[in-house]
């Protein structure tokens, strides 16, 4: 149910095939919670490899949302952690792991 989310609400982009290609993919915003609960599932445990890459792609990509588009990163944010306490909890705990991460999220909350 977490690609559910992911997969919810694509944008369409451009890939490079021949004379170009539209193709629909996540939105970078979905993207980014995704992988904070990604962080926390991986099977290796939160101090493995992926997960560590898992909170590293997802600090970045929050942090070029959260200058450039932070409603919609706000928005995805606040539609993970309302379905429900598992995923709030998985979400807190790749948060509590990356601080820059749970900065990005204070910050586009406090910028009304």
């Amino acid at each position: 149910h977490f690609l559910n989310f992911l997969i919810s609400e694509p944008i369409q982009a451009a890939a490079v095939y021949r004379d170009g290609i539209l193709i629909r993919i996540p939105s970078p915003e979905r993207y980014a919670i995704h992988k904070l609960i990604v962080a926390d599932r991986r099977r290796e445990g939160p101090d493995s490899i992926k997960s560590r890459k898992d909170l590293m792609q997802a600090e970045i990509l929050m942090a070029a949302l959260a200058q450039d588009r932070p409603t919609d990163l706000e928005e995805a944010y606040e539609d993970a952690i309302s379905r429900g306490p598992r995923w709030r909890e998985r979400i807190e705990r790749s948060l509590g792991r990356s601080p820059e991460a749970a900065r990005l999220i204070e910050t586009v909350q406090r910028r009304e």
